[in-house]
């Protein structure tokens, strides 16, 4: 089954790039690599569209025939991308280790967005917005997280750094900020499932809220109104002895309906009394009752 996830990467994979912005993604991608030195290079993922893209930018930037070293792990979800030093040293001369890298190129144009794109595409993650809505990067070098930081600002989106023990991560937490980064990456349709989904979850919040309102009021309802026909009937049984004609009417009243609700009930008098009113000549009479022997 396809997750979320995987619907995203997928659309972010199909956005067209520039030379620059190719530069960028690749570097992105590169930043999510577990190992980018002398040794060579390792990228893993479970994205097809992701190892793919991985894979062409670097055929197109730095001329390497890249899908030769791509492998799958022993389980078979995951992809792995394996290449020597040779390899390494070839993406070196286009793209440098993180903490040699200027990452000021990324406030030009759509470059750092890409570069975003390329981070998502290798370390990010969306959850179902069915469930909730979440979504977080990877951080493999702490390099990247002044400039990162930088450029989800420019972009008006608040992100914040989890430190944990299985390592850091950029994280978003509000629809606005998680829909938006989605836009900005280029799964546009992703990004609007993420606010239909909340506005969704929203409405029947709402309506959960409202029915355990009604069912609430209902109890307290029920549980008032046992008291008042419990207390007309006393007061019936003992002859209405020392009550005033205007309960005696609203005792009646109460043994005649008693599944109205306090506002209906004043309603079949004449003239109608207002629920405030009936609700004062219920409680004198529950007091009536509680004073006769």
């Amino acid at each position: 089954m396809t997750t979320f996830s995987q619907k995203v990467k997928k659309a972010a994979c199909a956005v067209k790039c520039s030379g620059n912005e190719k530069a960028g993604e690749l570097l992105g991608l590169i930043c999510s690599c577990d190992i980018y030195d002398e040794r060579g290079i390792l990228f893993v993922t479970e994205s097809e569209d992701a190892m793919s893209r991985f894979c062409r930018l670097l055929s197109r930037l730095c001329g390497i025939d890249a899908e030769s070293s791509v492998r799958r792990g022993s389980r078979g979800k995951r992809l792995i991308f394996e290449g020597g030093a040779d390899v390494y040293n070839a993406v070196s001369k286009i793209i440098p280790q993180p903490k040699d890298a200027d990452f000021s190129v990324l406030s030009k144009d759509n470059v750092g967005i890409s570069f975003i794109r390329g981070l998502f595409l290798g370390v990010g993650s969306v959850s179902d917005p069915s469930k909730t809505i979440y979504a977080e990067i990877g951080i493999k070098n702490e390099e990247i997280i002044e400039p990162t930081l930088d450029i989800f600002s420019s972009l008006d989106i608040v992100v914040r750094v989890s430190h944990r023990a299985t390592g850091n991560f950029f994280y978003f937490k509000t629809v606005d900020d998680v829909s938006q980064l989605l836009f900005e990456i280029g799964a546009k349709k992703q990004a609007f499932e993420c606010i239909n989904s909340n506005i969704l979850r929203t409405v029947r919040n709402d309506a959960n809220r409202a029915g355990n309102c009604d069912v609430a009021n209902a109890k307290k309802q029920a549980i008032s109104s046992a008291k008042h026909i419990e207390a007309a009937k006393k007061l019936k049984q003992n002859k209405y002895v020392g009550l005033s004609d205007d309960l005696i009417v609203v005792a009646e009243a109460r043994l005649a309906h008693p599944d109205m609700s306090i506002e209906q009930l004043g309603e079949t008098f004449d003239p109608p009394l207002s629920k405030s009113g009936t609700a004062y000549r219920l409680k004198k009479l529950v007091a009536a009752a509680e004073k006769s022997i």
